[in-house]
């Protein structure tokens, strides 16, 4: 026994010894990348400083390493034009891949942007930019069609191809990934034995099919068990323009997964919201995929259907594969399905054991649901329903090409809301029904406060979209925002003294450069920032605001994929967009009050200033010298979001 205790700490002590070897590996254009990742051993960092890397990098049987941007501007990774993935991680443990951006100018058949492949954990891929991936060699085409040839290309794809041992606690947080032509892949892409997964945060938008994936039972990869990505979470991504012209896709898809939690997302302008299937069945004959869970997520002008449940696939000569013991929750669907014809907030088929309670399902017509073959024991509660025609009315698939119409009472029976917390049909009254652009915050006389499932318990860690507590008083609210949850405000002094914002998540961090922390917060009246670095400059900086939370409109910044600020704050004054493109700003009375040193920026803006100012914004802080910018937060990739928080 005491040889054993020996032992142990001498392998302790040597693991100590070794992570005190470990290095910052510097690169810089355009030197190879690869041959700092080849040296590396346990701890090291590849920091890639600012420039274009024609280059693929491999990390293969390595532990504890990270691959990142050194900060000091936009690395890009490009591929080297013959590799299939620019970066490809395989059998590898506790890697991250951050801040980078990352193209592949290959453009051919199974291209990605980042692919690990085999077993591993604790893998991170954070704060990146993923563009331009193709399957075929040209531009942005949101027209291409792949036809029946089966061709894919990924942003992302992490596949489990080991049956025996999975890829576990697997993050890809914070990503922007778009204009990508993926033919019959997706932007990001969960496959095979996954276990333990966190898909949170990403901007996904552009993308010629589905956008963020998780893939089980499918002929790739090629296991006969362990097959289906399990026990994982898809929260507060915005998914929007992921539109496929030679079939039906969905932004978020869990295809044959289990026990998935989707959550606090918000989807829009795409064919369907969030889809939930069981298509391929090649290797497991009446495959069910359970345990998925759509939740508090706000889902709107989506072409053909806000949610599906049971897509069609292929069905091995047996029936269907089925979704079962699954639900929709505390949603709010605003005006999907663009077509009269063929028009529903949510399709139900192959599908049982389903729970849809506590949503604001807000049509566009009178057609709220659409039940086909498949289906049985959907228990409906605690709905709020409304159209535009201000009538309900469902369709039921009652036989091969045949359907009925249900009216409200009919629905009802179907599926089991007589009694107890019994659906309404009535306005939700939420700020605003706008198909483009709703805002679905309760007004004060809304029917769906406190009207929600009786006896109902938030499940772990549940807030509302704005990320409040999901239950405020003895009855929850229907929809996604639970009213009345408010909090302390924070105490912000503008004093150059960062103190009092401990306890502030940052919404962007950064090392190796003059930025490192960028933090927002506010109260009834003000907005703040507090921005905390070393060697900033002492006077000049920018800060840019994306008041509506749409990158399409306001200022498109060339810094960053995604921007669209509306305001400018730049050394103390408040400026707005003009709309005429270019740099073209219009000076705006406010009451700013700033401290700015080499170590801290701080602000406080009083809110009344904006025009309108949303419940998320998104933010970037630029530190300049002589009007040249010397270091930002993010990065690189999208503006930061922040949601403000209702507080008192």
């Amino acid at each position: 026994m005491g040889n054993m205790r020996k032992a142990a700490m001498i392998a302790a002590l040597l693991f100590y010894c070794l992570n005190l070897l470990a290095v910052d590996r510097h690169v810089y254009a355009p030197a190879s990348i690869q041959t700092q990742i080849d040296a590396c051993v346990a701890g090291d960092r590849v920091l890639v400083h600012t420039g274009t890397y024609s280059q693929a990098v491999v990390i293969a049987n390595k532990n504890n390493i990270t691959l990142t941007s050194a900060g000091d501007g936009e690395a890009i990774i490009a591929g080297n034009g013959s590799a299939v993935h620019t970066i490809y991680i395989e059998n590898s443990s506790t890697v991250t891949i951050s801040g980078l951006t990352i193209r592949n100018t290959r453009k051919q058949a199974w291209s990605t942007g980042i692919t690990f492949i085999g077993t591993g954990s604790n893998l991170t891929i954070s704060g990146n930019k993923i563009t331009e991936i193709s399957y075929v060699n040209k531009s942005w085409d949101p027209t291409d069609n792949p036809g029946s040839s089966g061709v894919g290309a990924n942003g992302i794809a992490i596949v489990g191809d080991n049956a025996s041992s999975s890829i576990s606690n697997v993050s890809v947080i914070n990503n922007e990934v778009s204009y990508c032509i993926t033919g019959w892949s997706e932007g990001i892409a969960l496959k095979g034995n996954i276990n333990n997964f966190n898909i949170e945060g990403n901007n996904v938008h552009h993308i010629t099919n589905i956008g963020i994936d998780v893939l089980g039972l499918a002929t790739y990869p090629n296991i006969t068990t362990n097959n289906q990505p399990s026990n994982g979470t898809i929260k507060g991504n915005t998914a929007y323009n992921c539109i496929c012209n030679y079939t039906d896709n969905g932004a978020i898809y869990a295809d044959g997964a289990m026990n998935v939690l989707i959550a606090n997302n918000k989807v829009y302008n795409n064919k369907f919201g969030i889809t939930v299937g069981c298509e391929n069945q090649i290797n497991k004959v009446n495959a069910t995929s359970s345990g998925i869970h759509v939740r508090n997520n706000l889902i709107y002008n989506n072409s053909l259907a806000g949610i599906l449940y049971g897509s069609n696939g292929v069905n091995n000569g047996s029936t269907e594969g089925t979704v079962s013991h699954s639900s929709i929750t505390g949603n709010t669907l605003v005006k999907n399905a663009s077509s009269s014809q063929w028009a529903s907030e949510i399709v139900l088929q192959n599908a049982n054991n389903i729970d849809c309670f506590n949503n604001v399902i807000y049509g566009r017509y009178g057609q709220m649901f659409t039940v086909a073959t498949g289906v049985s024991a959907i228990n409906c509660r605690a709905n709020c329903y409304y159209n535009s025609a201000a009538s309900f009315s469902a369709s039921q698939q009652t036989g091969p090409g045949t359907w009925t119409g249900l009216d409200l009472a009919a629905f009802r029976t179907l599926t089991n809301d007589n009694g107890t917390d019994q659906s309404i049909f009535s306005d939700p009254l939420i700020s605003s029904a706008n198909a483009t652009n709703p805002d679905p915050h309760l007004q004060s006389n809304s029917p769906c406060i406190n009207a929600g499932k009786s006896g109902f318990s938030p499940f772990s860690g549940e807030v509302d979209f704005d990320g409040q507590p999901r239950l405020n008083g003895a009855r929850v609210d229907i929809g996604v925002d639970e009213t009345g949850t408010t909090s302390s405000c924070p105490a912000i002094s503008v004093n150059g003294n960062l103190s009092d914002w401990n306890g502030i998540a940052a919404i962007a961090t950064a090392t190796g450069q003059s930025t490192l922390t960028l933090k927002v917060t506010n109260n009834a009246q003000s907005l703040f920032f507090g921005v905390s670095g070393s060697g900033m400059d002492n006077s000049q900086y920018q800060i840019f605001i994306d008041t509506d939370n749409n990158a399409g409109t306001g200022y498109q910044d060339s810094q960053y994929g995604s921007s669209g600020a509306e305001y400018l704050i730049e050394n103390g004054l408040l400026y707005r967009y003009n709309g005429t493109g270019g740099w073209s700003w219009t000076a705006v009375t406010a009451t700013i009050n700033a401290n700015k040193s080499g170590t801290v920026a701080e602000l406080g803006i009083n809110r009344s200033a904006f025009t309108s100012l949303g419940s998320t914004i998104n933010v970037s802080y630029k530190d300049m010298t002589n009007w040249a910018t010397q270091s930002k937060l993010p990065v690189s990739g999208s503006y930061a979001a922040y949601t403000l928080i209702n507080c008192q």
